[in-house]
């Protein structure tokens, strides 16, 4: 005698769902993975113009994300500020990036959040007279 239709349907959807957990939990993303949910695809590549390279990086207690380096074509400071999604935040200096000159080949190495909401890089400035020296800028941070 063949067992119920019920039993046989129940019998079924528990095999549908053994299979659907072992392949989802087989999809899920593992430590190490991207995160597509920054920038769809878990990366982000701002371009100031030349060789541009990223030295500090700080999180804000919003979870916007601030890096310091050098960009543009001068070599100058380079901030760029992200929103948590991993897009550029327009609401910092209109385009999410900003460069300050100090008169040559600058860079800014390391970046401190103040409390008060407040942007400091620092790093080095080439000075008029051609020496090298520390540089710091302050920036607004809003």
């Amino acid at each position: 005698m063949s067992a119920p239709r019920f039993v046989r349907s129940g019998a079924a959807l528990v095999a549908a769902l053994f299979v659907g957990v072992i392949f989802s939990a087989g999809a899920q993303a593992s430590p190490g993975d991207l995160d597509l949910t920054s920038s769809g695809d878990g990366k982000q590549k701002t371009d100031f113009g030349k060789s541009d390279f990223a030295n500090g990086v700080a999180l804000q207690a919003d979870g916007k994300i601030v890096v310091v380096g050098n960009g543009d074509v001068d070599d100058d400071f380079a901030l760029a500020r992200y929103n948590p999604n991993g897009s550029l935040d327009p609401s910092f200096s209109g385009n999410g990036k900003q460069t300050t000159d100090f008169g040559g080949p600058d860079a800014a190495h390391a970046v401190a959040l103040q409390a008060n909401g407040k942007i400091v890089a620092v790093g080095h400035g080439l000075d008029g007279d051609g020496t090298q020296g520390f540089a710091l800028a302050r920036y607004l941070g809003g």
